[in-house]
């Protein structure tokens, strides 16, 4: 069974990261998604990221699929109006923990 975790600010993530998650866990973000410093730093027992859906209606990152041609691909859910995708979201009532404490500037 996979853990399920939200953190909206990096701060935060790197605190769930190193101290609750297991191994094969999913990180889910929020709304503070553009503070999220990089897939390339989350540890290698998180197995992905994923997004849950608390109001921002923008598109969101998607995890690259080499089997759609590469870079040059224009995958369905990708559009040039930053509007969302019901693609892009994990649904919320899997969270097994969920952090919804807006980042302090």
């Amino acid at each position: 069974m996979h853990s399920q975790f939200s953190a909206v600010s990096s701060r935060a993530f790197l605190t769930i990261i190193l101290v609750t998650c297991n191994i094969g866990s999913t990180l889910c973000i929020g709304s503070e998604w553009h503070r999220f410093p990089s897939s390339f730093f989350v540890p290698d027992y998180v197995s992905e990221v994923q997004w849950i859906d608390d109001g921002f209606r923008g598109l969101l990152p998607f995890p690259f699929n080499s089997t759609l041609g590469g870079t040059s691909a224009a995958p369905s859910y990708f559009n040039n109006k930053n509007k969302t995708s019901d693609q892009q979201y994990v649904i919320c009532f899997l969270l097994t923990f969920s952090s919804v404490t807006p980042f302090l500037t």
